[in-house]
C-alpha cells in the first residue's frame, strides 16, 4: 500500500479489505479522504446491506475512520452515511474531494458534513469537520 502523512498520525492505504475499525486502511471500491481522516465507499448493495442502510438512504458511507483525526473527534464511525458536505449532496469520494478543494481555496478550515447514523434509526446531523 502506500502511506498518506497525516497530521498526528499516518494513514497506511492497502488494496485489501480493512483490518478493523481505525486503523485507516482501505478495501477494495473504498477510497481514502485523508483530510477528514476516514475512509468511504459508495453506497452498493453489499455496503447497504453489511450495515443496515435503507434504500432510500443516498451519499456515501464511511468504512473506517482514523483514530485521532477530524472524523473520529466528531464520533463518525463505520456505518454512517455522507449525505451533503457543503450544502451539496455527494455520492462518490471526488465529489467529497472537490467540496474540500473548493472550502481551502475560500480560505477555510472546516466543512459542514450533513451525517445519517442508521445505527441511530436514521439520525441526521449537520457536523463540522476540521480539514487537516
Amino acid at each position: 500500500g502506500r502511506r498518506c502523512a497525516m497530521p498526528g498520525f499516518v494513514l497506511q492505504v492497502a488494496s485489501a479489505p480493512a483490518s478493523g475499525p481505525g486503523r485507516g486502511q482501505q478495501g477494495v471500491g473504498e477510497s481514502t479522504v485523508a483530510e477528514l481522516g476516514m475512509v468511504v465507499a459508495a453506497l452498493s448493495p453489499e455496503q447497504r446491506e453489511k450495515f443496515n442502510i435503507g434504500k432510500d438512504v443516498t451519499g456515501v458511507v464511511v468504512t473506517n475512520v482514523a483514530n485521532g483525526g477530524p472524523a473520529a473527534e466528531k464520533g463518525l464511525a463505520p456505518g454512517d452515511v455522507i449525505v451533503e458536505v457543503d450544502q451539496e449532496k455527494v455520492g462518490t469520494a471526488a465529489q467529497i474531494q472537490a467540496r474540500i478543494a473548493a472550502a481551502r481555496k475560500e480560505g477555510r478550515k472546516v466543512v459542514l458534513v450533513l451525517v445519517e447514523k442508521p445505527s441511530r434509526g436514521g439520525h441526521r446531523a449537520f457536523v463540522p469537520l476540521r480539514i487537516s
